[in-house]
C-alpha cells in the first residue's frame, strides 16, 4: 500500500470534515511506508510532499499538511519510515542519525 497521506482537512465523512484526532486514530495510524527520499516539494501552499523509492523499487509518497519540521529536516537520500499501528514518523538521515516526528492534534501528542 502506498504511503500517500491525505490531509485531514480534505477528508470528508458524511459531508463533515473529520477531526485531526479521528484522522490520526483511524487513518494516519494505519499507514505504512519505508522509502529513500528522491524528491521533496510543497504543493497547494500547505502540503509537504516527500517522494521516493522503496527497497522493492516502488514509488512512494508522504503527503501531509503540517510536518514542516520533517520537511525542513529531510534531505534527498534520507530514509522515511512510518510503521502501521504507530503515529510516529522516523527520518533516518544519510549519516544514520534518526529524528522522530510525532503526530499531534491541537498541540497534543496522539500515541
Amino acid at each position: 500500500m502506498a504511503c500517500r497521506f491525505l490531509s485531514l482537512f480534505s477528508l470528508l465523512l458524511g459531508g463533515c470534515a473529520i477531526s485531526c484526532r479521528e484522522y490520526g486514530d483511524t487513518i494516519f495510524r494505519h499507514k505504512h511506508c519505508d522509502f529513500i527520499i528522491t524528491e521533496k516539494f510543497r504543493s497547494e501552499g500547505r502540503y509537504i510532499n516527500l517522494a521516493g523509492v522503496s527497497a522493492a523499487n516502488r514509488s512512494d509518497t508522504f503527503m501531509e499538511i503540517g510536518y514542516y519540521d520533517l520537511y525542513d529536516s529531510a534531505m534527498i537520500g534520507d530514509r522515511l519510515v512510518k510503521d502501521s499501528g504507530k503515529t510516529e514518523v522516523i527520518l533516518i538521515r544519510v549519516d544514520s542519525f534518526k529524528i522522530a516526528f510525532q503526530y499531534t492534534c491541537d498541540g497534543k501528542l496522539i500515541e
